[in-house]
């Protein structure tokens, strides 16, 4: 998509939708000018053509146009565009100077604010601003009825309407991808939570080059509910933060680390093999006793037990890798815990699951 305009499926349709239903709507405006009573309309053939055009692309954008399909920016601003070439000619021919259509002008500011970037939105302010102001070049009782002084009032009037729409768009984008961050984020740990994680899967699974290969290891602490017995939920919650600096620190920037939720923990790795798999679950394991040792809980070791599997190798989907690894992990444990193991390093039917 072009850099500013609509880039989801779901703000490409509402931005193709809303620009018909505006079209529809300019099509009413114009059609009603040269119906009311006293309107002045020098060119009555060319505004009904054009009435009749407006309505039918209005048409088009409403229910022809697949917008969400559509991954050209340029295509997007048409209707903005057209929209200017549209005014133009539709108050030339209802009156020039007097003709009450350039109010429309301030429905396409409107729409570009919202939906184009700051820089974009402001040329079709200036754009606006010339459409206004070209009577001036054509009728001769422009100046004679006051568009000069009415134009000193109309540029700062748009640049305000635009501007405002802008900071309230960008507004609202902030508060909504902050929103989106929370949803995504474990409060306790800060850590993403398993949403965050499936969606991070979800969106690594079906490559196919060799850096797209993924891993996920699941990390249960050993024993956890030893914590919350001796020390409370106090020292329970000490215990989450704890292990989740370690895990983070001990794994590499490309790495999404997560909590699943209780002291259950995973981290989704790309790029490594069963080799470099081994020696990352061995370093966090090693990370998580360390950071044990660090906690003013006397009494409370801290380990923990790591299951791992691969995709495509072991899982071909998202599910499926969740539950590969799970029985990684029940293996793990059943074996002695502050260990890890992948799929193939232990026999299903040897542990008691």
């Amino acid at each position: 998509m072009g850099r500013g305009l609509p880039t989801t499926k779901q703000e490409r349709r509402l931005a193709g939708r809303l620009a018909g239903a505006l079209w529809l709507g300019g099509a009413f405006m114009l059609g009603g000018t040269l119906l009311v009573p006293g309107a002045e309309v020098s060119h009555d053939a060319v505004a009904l053509c054009l009435a009749v055009a407006t309505a039918a692309w209005g048409l088009t954008c409403l229910f022809l146009i697949r917008w969400e399909r559509i991954e050209r920016g340029l295509v997007f601003q048409l209707p903005a565009a057209a929209s200017l070439v549209f005014v133009g000619v539709g108050v030339a021919s209802t009156g020039g100077a007097t003709s009450p259509l350039w109010l429309t002008l301030v429905i396409v500011i409107a729409y570009c604010g919202y939906f184009y970037t700051p820089s974009l939105a402001a040329l079709y302010i200036v754009g606006a601003v010339a459409v206004y102001a070209a009577p001036l070049g054509y009728d001769q009782r422009a100046v004679d009825a006051g568009m000069l002084g009415q134009l000193f009032i109309a540029v700062p009037a748009f640049a305000a309407v635009g501007g405002v729409i802008v900071l309230g768009k960008r507004q609202l984008v902030l508060l909504r991808d902050a929103a989106e961050e929370l949803s995504l984020a474990d409060p306790l740990t800060g850590l993403g939570n398993r949403r965050a994680l499936m969606a991070h899967m979800s969106n690594c699974l079906g490559g196919h080059r060799e850096t797209d290969q993924l891993a996920l290891m699941i990390l249960d602490l050993d024993d956890f509910k030893d914590a919350n017995t001796l020390y409370g939920y106090l020292g329970g919650d000490a215990a989450l933060r704890t292990v989740a600096r370690a895990l983070r620190s001990s794994s590499r920037d490309s790495d999404c680390v997560a909590r699943l939720g209780g002291d259950e923990f995973a981290v989704v790795v790309s790029g490594l093999g069963d080799r470099g798999l081994d020696r990352l679950a061995q370093r966090l394991l090693a990370a998580v006793r360390e950071a044990g040792a660090t906690l003013d809980l006397p009494g409370f070791r801290l380990s923990a037990s790591i299951g791992w599997a691969r995709y495509p190798g072991d899982a071909n989907t998202v599910d499926d890798l969740v539950a590969v690894a799970d029985l990684s992990l029940r293996g793990a444990k059943a074996c002695g815990k502050d260990t890890a193991l992948s799929p193939l390093h232990w026999q299903p039917d040897a542990v008691s699951l």
